[in-house]
């Protein structure tokens, strides 16, 4: 063999190599949940943030968890203000409840566990100075979608929208709704004029809006009256 083909051949194995190790350095099988209840309300209202801390779908206990704070509500530029929140229980949840003193104006949150920053929450808005939009009906939907690892590819697995609180509860967490649908095919769900992805480009942010399981587009209020079932968050 040719000292020309055995070095085109070591370049071939050294680009797969290199290849392999940038996929492997890019799964991270930590995920974050947050959820805001109420997600809209006047200065006074009381609120609970909280989530689940999980490795690969297991709960871990034990952590510091940290909040980050936007005065907009896509989470976007430098955050205002943070700290500590909570940690996490023997289950990885973490619950913290308090009182909204924030001026009026939508605002957005994150939160963050582990010692190396392991895992950080999708974005989540909170509209402070407004009433709780009254009462939207809750749709009466039968099933919705849900991810349970940063593993998933696709948007998500079909759980009853009876059990679907608590499984976010337990660190499952809603697909997000992103422009466009995808060809049919095992694992790709589509959502009227969207489709849903658990791991979305990391580039695309929250807008505050959702959209159901026929693509009908609802805002932060609505979605929270359904207690965030049936609905996706639209990241843009």
């Amino acid at each position: 063999m040719s000292k020309r083909i055995i070095g085109s051949l070591a370049l071939v194995v050294a680009a797969l190599a290199f290849s392999t190790s940038l996929a492997s350095a890019a799964v991270n099988p930590y995920t974050m949940s947050l959820t805001i209840t109420p997600n809209v309300g006047p200065d006074g209202t009381s609120i609970t943030i909280s989530g689940t801390y999980a490795d690969d779908g297991e709960g871990l206990s034990g952590f510091s968890v940290e909040w980050f704070r936007w005065s907009n509500g896509t989470c976007s530029g430098e955050p205002d203000g943070s700290g500590f929140l909570t940690t996490t229980d023997s289950s990885g949840h973490y619950s913290w409840t308090g009182t909204n003193g924030l001026t009026k104006g939508p605002w957005s949150f994150e939160t963050v566990a582990g010692s190396e920053e392991n895992a950080t929450s999708p974005c989540r808005e909170f509209i402070s100075g407004a009433a709780a939009a009254a009462a939207a009906p809750i749709p009466q939907v039968s099933n919705m979608y849900l991810c349970y690892s940063k593993w998933e590819q696709d948007g998500g697995m079909v759980v009853d929208a009876k059990d679907a609180a608590a499984d976010m509860k337990s660190g499952m967490w809603a697909p997000s709704a992103v422009k466009g649908n995808l060809p049919d095919g095992p694992g790709l769900e589509n959502v009227g004029a969207y489709h849903l992805s658990c791991n979305p480009d990391p580039a695309l942010k929250a807008t505050g809006g959702y959209v159901d399981n026929n693509g009908a587009a609802w805002d932060g209020g609505y979605a929270a009256s359904t207690g965030f079932v049936g609905v996706y968050p639209v990241v843009a």
